[in-house]
């Protein structure tokens, strides 16, 4: 609804009225399904700029760079899906048009430990006209990717052949390491020896 209120403040009514009456479950799978549900039947109208402004976060307009790297990429460099990666940036640089910025992160392990890990972080930009009419550019490229520091060199080149094609320009792989669980109880513990209030306050 605030973001109703900030670019349609026509259609708040209408989904004040309705939303409620639809949306009643807290289950994410029951909430994803009645929100589709309220969209496509709370009486909004499709031409509305609320309506407009959802369609920007469509995984439709992902899809193509979704099956470039499919086709592309996963062969020589299998990954899967990193959840709760996405991320959408929506600029209005003015009445007329807008960019639309949406990036994920796909892993190349199931596991952050072993010497084959991997991950790679990849945007697709695309500036239109507010009401989609027009398209005015489109980008789709690698960010950034990183490798587990003990990956053998050769596999490391061939993470960033495999990736410069996507690439904005030369671009170095940063370095990522494991923690065991002897690690991790190793390091809390010097930080508590370090730090006399943090003891105080646990034992209070």
């Amino acid at each position: 609804m605030q973001l109703a209120g900030r670019i349609d403040p026509g259609v708040l009514t209408t989904i004040e009225g309705s939303f409620y009456k639809i949306v009643t479950s807290e289950s994410p799978e029951d909430v994803a399904q009645q929100l589709r549900t309220f969209l496509r039947d709370g009486g909004i109208p499709e031409s509305s700029k609320f309506i407009t402004f959802l369609k920007l976060i469509h995984t439709d307009i992902v899809y193509p760079a979704a099956v470039e790297l499919r086709q592309n990429v996963y062969d020589r460099l299998k990954y899967t899906d990193l959840k709760g990666s996405w991320r959408v940036a929506i600029t209005l640089f003015n009445k007329h048009c807008h960019s639309i910025v949406i990036s994920k992160k796909e892993l190349g392990s199931l596991s952050h430990r072993g010497n084959d890990f991997f991950e790679f972080e990849w945007q697709v930009k695309i500036d239109a006209m507010v009401s989609l009419s027009r398209l005015l550019d489109a980008k789709f490229n690698v960010l950034a990717f990183g490798a587990h520091e003990s990956m053998a060199p050769e596999r490391v080149a061939e993470l960033s052949q495999t990736l410069k094609a996507y690439l904005p320009g030369p671009c170095m792989p940063y370095r990522m390491r494991s923690y065991s669980f002897s690690d991790i109880l190793e390091a809390l513990a010097t930080a508590l020896q370090a730090s006399p209030n943090v003891r105080r306050a646990s034992r209070s």
